[in-house]
Formats: C-alpha cells, structure tokens, sequence
C-alpha cells in the first residue's frame, strides 16, 4: 500500500469561516507585520483609539488663525497667560517676538529688534512671561512692557527658565552650562523679586559624574523642578528659608537617558515625558521608564536630525499626549504627531510641514497649536476639514499558520457622520495586496407600499433613482479574492469623521503546506 504525503491528505478542506475584530488595540511597529499581535495594528494614522470597537477618525487642523510679520520664519512657540489673556508667544528666526491674543487672534509686537534668536519661557504668576535668550540674557513682558534685566543680578545669558517655590531658576550658557542661578524668593503683590539673584539668591553647579551634558530644560511639575541633560535628569525639590540662606534637596533620578530636545519635555497627569532619539521616556517620581516601545519601527526612521515638540491635545473631550517630529515614511520624509492615550500609541498628520507644536488652555480646554514657520494653526480643531487616514491590521495566521486561507468577502462596520464617501480596502497576505473600493453608496435602500410591493422613485426625467442615508451606520461588504497563510486589511480614505466599529473577513481553508 502506498504512503500519502501527509500535507496532500489534508488538502483543500474548504472549510468556510468568518474573522471579525473589533478589540481593536493601538500601533505597534516593533515586530514585523505577521509577528505583532492580532488586535494590534502596522499602520495607524488619523484613526484615534477611543475603546472597543471605536476607531474614529481625527478632525483636521484649522486653517492659519495668526500669521506674525511678513518674512518672518517661527522657530518657537510657548503659550502664557497674563491676567485673564491667554497668549502665544512666537519669536521667530530674525529675532523678533509676538503675542497671539488666543481669544481674538490679534498680533502684538512685543519686540521688533533681534533679541530673541536663541529662547526659552516660562510663566511667572499670571503675571508676565519671563524669557532667556543664549545671547541677550534674562527680559519679562507685562503685557504691555518688555523689560530687559540687564545691569540687575540676573545672569548676563541663559538656555532655560524655571518657576518655582515662588523662585526663577535660570541655567547658563558655554562653561556655565551646568549652573543654575536662582533669585530671591516672591514677596507678595508689586515684588521684582523675580529679577534679583542677590544674597539668599544665589546659584549651584550640577557636579555629578554621570551628568555628561549641559542643561537643556528646566521644568516645573509635580512639585518638584526638573533638571533634564542630554543622559541624565535631576530633580530640585523641598526648597526653604534655613537661617537667611535657601534650601533645597538636588537629586539625581536618571542615568543614561535625558533629552536634547527642550520642548519635547512635557507634563501629563502625574507625570513628566521627553523625547530622545531611541523613544519617548516617562518620568513616575523617581523611576524613568521608556514608554515607546511600540514605535521602534518609526525612531528607525527618523530624518536625520529632526527636533521634537510636544503639546497636550484634547480630541473628542479626551487629553491626549503628543509628539511632533519629522519621519521618512513610506510616502517621504515629512511631519507627524505621535499621539499616546490609555497605554497605545496612533499616529497622526495634521500637516506635512509643521515644525513646532505646544499647547495652550483656552477656556479650560487644552489645545494643541503648530507652526509651518509661516502661519499657527489649531489642531484637530475643524471636524469639516476632510482628513486622509488608515488602519492597516496585523497579517493573522487566523488560527494555524501552516493553512492557505483564500479571502472571499469583507466587511466593516462604520458611522458616517456626514457623508458617505468611498472607502479603499486592500486585502493583503504575506505574498500580495488586491484593492477594492467600497461605498456607503451600496447601502441604498428601497420603498414599498403598505402591501409590501416595491415603490419606484423617479427623478424629473422618470429616470429612476435609489435612496441612500447620508449618515448612520452602515455595514460595507465586498466580494474579495486573495490568498495566503497570513490575512489582512489596509482600509484608507479621506473622508469627513468616521467611527470604524468592526472589521470582518470571510475566507475558505484550503491546503496545509503548500502555497495554494
């Protein structure tokens, strides 16, 4: 009797079977496609993960709400508020620096010289912003007068600006890199404390050994001022009045990793995140921990020498934290947000050319705000901004690995909010992609009488036509044909907001083995 290969005695079961997900998790590019988790997707952008079986797609950004001065490039952005104006300062290549009235979007010039080409900010009360240049040294502007504090005890330059315990701290610059000066402590109302650094004022050198770098950042949270280097951070807590002469506790809390990147350096609930070139780190008290692991794939792409910037968001009423930086993608090098929330990470596009992003409170709300180094815009701020986006899953075994599945139909659950535009789904294996187009258009319905006979509709040529719903949810199905041991979806559009709810495949076993 003669021996059967034991892949030909399990050929072609032709078992039909159907996939659906909607445990939908975040991005994940650390792994290859096939080697990720099911639930977990390749590709992510302008798809924000609210819950199970609730993808849905961001708003686009606003158009310019201020330009500053013809000819000038921004190259910084940090919001303040003075009284009851909430400001975004902008200083901008030549040196000059603006206010943006966030309430009426009107431009002041706080300084038209070139004073500001090297800067850093911070709020001081809401009062005034204090501001150090690398070059013209320690100013502060009211609102209405910019004061240059030079000729007091403040230092002649600085790279950041701190506020804190009722103190400004101000790291130096060149061979002061690694000091902090630090002034007299707030009196009450109509103190200029803020601007003298005389005796109990003073300053300290950061002298540990695991410091190889200047300071970068100086950053107020959670009570404590922290201290960022490039591979390393400290943090400056339990300041006090002993004798005449201020207190405080210096710690070191991180060796090896720290940031370059001083407006990468942001707070989020009860903690502090940063950006380096390998990921983004998390500070929780005294523990740093990366937080990225996910995006590996991206930070291996990065454009050579991109800075980062980072806001808080507030889309769909959740606070998001976000990551603005250049990335070479598979369509070319150009600007994305990487946009974190409950534990996973999307990607998102709010513009190609953006350069700058931070935050700002208006009205209780934290938006996030960019630059093109030409206009500022508000982001995810227009829900009439059509917005290109994609979900690309995970290449899934479907349940063995060892089995060819050949994909005959697919399917996606989606609310269209106001349209219902076309849909491109590509149905993708190890070995090939097929495109297919799919329309909320195919969910047209039909009108009967009350004895159930079919009703036609005629336009003013007696032309026949089908009743389509402009919004709702639709269930979008396409006959479909590919085949191989993984499956999976790529599904893109550019559309006004959608919900994706629920993706589904039908496919067929067929051999083990073999590649048919």
């Amino acid at each position: 009797m003669a021996t059967k290969d034991a892949g030909a005695a399990i050929a072609k079961t032709q078992a039909r079977k159907n996939w659906t997900f909607a445990d939908f998790a975040g991005l994940n590019t650390q792994a290859l496609r096939t080697a990720i988790k099911p639930n977990e997707f390749s590709a992510l952008e302008n798809a924000l993960k609210i819950g199970h079986g609730n993808f849905r797609t961001v708003p686009g950004p606003s158009t310019v709400v201020a330009e500053v001065s013809a000819g000038q490039t921004i190259y910084y952005l940090q919001s303040v508020t003075i009284g009851t104006t909430v400001y975004m300062m902008a200083a901008s290549v030549a040196g000059q620096l603006f206010a943006v009235n966030l309430s009426t979007m009107a431009v002041t010039t706080v300084q038209a010289s070139t004073n500001f080409t090297a800067c850093q900010m911070c709020q001081w009360k809401n009062e005034r912003v204090l501001i150090v240049d690398q070059v013209t040294g320690y100013w502060d502007w009211d609102g209405t007068t910019l004061t240059h504090n030079t000729g007091s005890s403040a230092p002649a330059t600085g790279t950041a600006i701190g506020a804190f315990s009722g103190i400004v701290w101000i790291s130096g610059t060149g061979t002061a890199g690694r000091t902090i000066s630090y002034s007299r402590i707030d009196s009450g109302a109509g103190s200029t404390n803020f601007r003298d650094f005389t005796a109990p004022g003073g300053s300290f050198i950061i002298t540990d050994s695991n410091w190889h770098s200047n300071i970068v950042q100086l950053y107020t949270a959670n009570n404590y001022l922290y201290a960022l280097g490039q591979d390393a951070v400290n943090v400056i807590a339990d300041v006090r009045v002993v004798g005449g002469v201020y207190v405080f506790s210096n710690t070191n809390i991180s060796s090896g990793i720290g940031t370059e990147f001083a407006s990468s350096v942001i707070a989020y609930y009860r903690s502090l995140w940063f950006a380096s070139q390998v990921g983004f780190f998390g500070v929780y008290g005294a523990t740093v921990r990366k937080g990225s692991d996910q995006l590996d794939g991206i930070f291996q792409d990065l454009v050579a020498n991109t800075p980062f910037t980072s806001a808080q968001a507030t889309i769909y009423n959740l606070l998001c934290l976000s990551f603005l930086f250049n990335w070479t993608s598979p369509t070319g090098n150009r600007s994305v947000i990487a946009l974190f929330l409950n534990g996973e990470w999307m990607l998102m596009s709010q513009g190609n050319e953006l350069t700058f992003m931070t935050g700002a409170v208006v009205d209780g709300i934290n938006n996030a705000y960019a630059t093109d180094g030409t206009g500022i815009y508000q982001l995810f701020a227009d829900e009439g901004n059509q917005v290109a986006w994609q979900i690309q899953t995970a290449l899934n075994p479907m349940g063995n690995p060892l089995v060819t599945k050949q994909v005959t139909k697919f399917g996606m659950g989606i609310f269209y909010t106001s349209s219902t535009e076309s849909i491109n789904v590509s149905i993708d294996t190890e070995l090939s992609s097929e495109v297919y187009s799919v329309s909320g258009a195919q969910a047209g319905f039909t009108w009967v009488n009350q004895l159930s006979a079919l009703f036609t509709w005629v336009n003013v040529s007696t032309d026949p036509f089908t009743w389509y719903s402009a919004a709702g949810y639709f269930f979008l199905t396409k006959d479909v044909d590919n085949s191989g041991k993984y499956c999976g979806l790529t599904v893109s559009a550019t559309t006004s907001p959608v919900v994706v709810t629920l993706l589904a495949l039908e496919f067929l076993e067929r051999n083990i083995w073999s590649r048919q």
